[in-house]
């Protein structure tokens, strides 16, 4: 079981539904592994940092699947 020592924010990205046009705000947790992404000969299990896998989301509003990029903290003299 993991358990959080020192909580911080973590990070969030907006973006926008390419349905219905919600704006909507996510966090890493909120991603699923793309089931296109599995079947893609590009696919790398072994890449760590999933630069090579596709993310997606479902919206809240109309339930469409979108693609979202997964989020990297940004350090603080960025």
């Amino acid at each position: 079981m993991i358990e959080v020592i020192e909580a911080k924010e973590v990070p969030r990205q907006r973006i926008t539904c390419t349905n219905c046009e919600s704006v909507l705000e996510y966090g890493n947790a909120d991603l699923h592994e793309s089931m296109e992404s599995i079947f893609d000969y590009t696919y790398m299990p072994a890449n760590a940092f999933g630069r090579n896998k596709k993310y997606t989301l479902r919206c809240p509003q109309c339930g469409v699947e979108i693609r979202a990029d997964w989020i990297y903290k940004k350090k603080e003299n960025q």
